[in-house]
């Protein structure tokens, strides 16, 4: 009697079957945990990044618009408020009041509709204006600013804070 021995070597066994799915179910579970560390990460920059960009913008264009005033009208002198209020050169932009409204800084000159120096995508949590000046010759108001990222979700790949505090002179009219 001949014995014939069948040999398959067009298929798989089952336990090459097995290996395989293990080891492409390891690579999925790998790189997907890798795909969602890049997103979160991703995700934090460009609220860091969006957060620093409104802080920037804010502090100059206040800075801008402190030194190119006439007459600090609030707060008094040593006085700290949320409300800064001054003259400027231009007639028709007087005056000036620069405040906190629903977590933005707003910006009124004169009868303009106001106008937000920050996006809604930052929330400003404070916002103090001190009114330092020791001559008449020259205002001095210091601005302390503490900012978020705009998070109502609470989630920590968009948490992102930032403090500011900044001295801004102007030259005051005689």
């Amino acid at each position: 009697m001949s014995k014939y021995i069948l040999h398959n070597s067009h298929g798989f066994t089952l336990i090459e079957l097995l290996l395989y799915l293990a080891l492409s179910t390891l690579m999925v579970v790998v790189l997907g945990g890798i795909g969602v560390h890049v997103l979160s990460a991703r995700s934090k920059v460009q609220a860091e990044a969006e957060l620093n960009y409104n802080i920037q913008f804010s502090i100059e264009k206040m800075r801008m618009l402190i030194e190119e005033s006439t007459a600090i009208t609030s707060p008094d002198l040593h006085a700290t408020s949320s409300t800064l209020s001054f003259t400027s050169a231009a007639a028709s932009q007087n005056p000036v009041t620069i405040d906190l409204f629903n977590d933005q800084i707003r910006l009124q000159e004169g009868d303009a509709q106001p106008v937000f120096l920050t996006s809604n995508a930052v929330d400003i949590t404070k916002l103090q204006f001190t009114n330092a000046t020791e001559d008449a010759s020259a205002g001095l108001i210091q601005i302390v600013m503490n900012s978020e990222s705009h998070n109502p979700a609470k989630s920590t790949d968009r948490q992102a804070s930032s403090s500011v505090t900044i001295a801004v002179a102007s030259l005051l009219s005689p």
